[in-house]
């Protein structure tokens, strides 16, 4: 499964509202694995199963890959 996040993304100083960083245009893109056979029922439950620890490596990879994007223009 290839997944795409497009988002715009704002970093403010708090104190002085001085933007910090700013893209209207930040994508994401990354392939997650999946259970081949969706047709399975067996199968199907561990997709679903699988869907939160899925969502939660797609945050963490969308966090490492803004981090880093905001680093590169430092």
């Amino acid at each position: 499964m290839l997944v795409t996040v497009k988002c715009e993304v704002t970093f403010t100083e708090s104190a002085t509202q001085k933007v910090l960083y700013h893209t209207d245009n930040f994508v994401f893109r990354n392939e997650y694995e999946i259970s081949a056979d969706t047709t399975d029922p067996a199968a199907l439950k561990s997709f679903f199963e699988e869907q939160d620890p899925a969502l939660d490596r797609l945050a963490r990879d969308f966090a490492a890959h803004l981090v880093a994007a905001i680093t590169e223009n430092y």
